[in-house]
């Protein structure tokens, strides 16, 4: 039927694949990078044993990342899926906001800013690639917004002593 020729983010023939990606590689990477900021902020901005680990985990995840995305197109294989959308949302959030809100940059395993380095190669492609399919979504200024906000709110608690 005409069901048949509709695009689907979750087709059933990769659906065991996606599901593996996100488990193995996207969702642990999501998690590394909340856990890498949300406690490194909880903890008065000290590396404690828990954001250490998150930001190797960030890394690591990265590398195998950029390792799968050299060999193939698409996180879950040759078409587009929902794991594609999520990575690359949060791929570019990263590159645009959390490695500098989070202090990632400073951190052993940094290799260079995804978008703006040729550090990794495969995830670069993959994102330029995907920035097609999603561009009148990604807001790059927004994802910094956020940030500054909370600095400037930071500042002048400091500046003024509002507790």
């Amino acid at each position: 039927g005409d069901d048949d020729n509709k695009p689907t983010l979750f087709p059933e023939n990769v659906e065991n694949e996606i599901h593996r990606r996100h488990t193995e590689l996207v969702r642990p990477l999501i998690d590394a990078i909340d856990t890498a900021g949300i406690e490194y902020f909880k903890n008065e901005r000290r590396v404690t044993a828990e954001v250490s680990e998150a930001r190797t985990a960030i890394f690591a995840k990265l590398a195998k990342l950029n390792e799968l995305l050299e060999e193939r197109r698409f996180v879950a294989g040759d078409k587009l899926t929902a794991v594609d959308i999520l990575l690359a949302s949060c791929l570019f959030q990263f590159d645009a906001a959390y490695l500098d809100a989070y202090f990632l940059r400073e951190c052993e395993g940094y290799q260079g800013s995804i978008l703006l380095s040729d550090s990794h190669p495969g995830l670069k492609a993959y994102l330029r690639d995907m920035y097609g399919f999603l561009k009148p979504s990604v807001r790059f200024g927004s994802y910094r917004h956020h940030f500054r906000l909370h600095k400037a709110i930071e500042t002048t608690r400091q500046l003024y002593s509002c507790e």
